[in-house]
């Protein structure tokens, strides 16, 4: 069976690598903008982005299994985009030092008439950072290209306080366990066999 992921993330591609996906990334060509406008309730834009990316290669892909998935950074009713600056990620961690915020990780696999959607949320509680701190913390991790302005797989784990969360691996990108639990559904085995 044909496997897409349709992301340029190297951490969405790190993370299916990891579960021996045999597969290729396609990048969705889709305006994210327009989803984050029309809906206070977060879980349900992250929920139509990953629907949207999938569905855009699935179009001309229709003999795939296509995976799709997006997350965002919800705080204070607020979705934080990716930092792209220095000094937005250092704004971006400063207002999260001390607090929590929710990291909303969506999925979608499409393969034929089938369609699934799961979401995992993770609440993470910033200790409290002075500005020198986080200031050394992105000068040694510059995580620009993450929502949150943090790599959580990295040195960013050093500052929190907590995590609750059902699986792990969603902070990175991908939840893992459901993946699995969503492949194992569509095709009757484990992505290694």
């Amino acid at each position: 069976m044909k496997i897409i992921l349709a992301s340029k993330s190297p951490y969405r591609k790190m993370q299916l690598e990891q579960l021996g996906f045999q597969f290729e990334c396609l990048p969705s060509q889709i305006d994210e903008e327009p989803f984050k406008d029309n809906s206070s309730d977060h879980t349900v834009v992250a929920e139509n982005l990953a629907h949207a990316k999938a569905d855009f290669i699935f179009k001309s892909h229709p003999e795939a299994l296509v995976i799709g998935s997006d997350q965002l950074v919800s705080f204070k009713g607020q979705i934080l985009g990716k930092p792209k600056t220095r000094e937005a990620n250092i704004k971006q961690i400063l207002d999260l030092q001390g607090q929590s915020h929710q990291l909303i990780t969506s999925l979608c696999m499409l393969m034929g008439e089938r369609k699934q959607i799961r979401t995992n949320i993770t609440t993470l509680k910033m200790r409290p950072l002075d500005r020198k701190q986080v200031e050394t913390y992105v000068e040694k991790e510059p995580a620009y290209d993450c929502a949150g302005g943090y790599k959580i797989e990295g040195l960013g784990q050093s500052l929190f306080e907590s995590i609750d969360t059902d699986d792990f691996s969603s902070i990175v990108g991908l939840p893992l366990l459901y993946v699995t639990d969503m492949y194992l559904e569509l095709s009757g085995h484990l992505p290694f066999t």
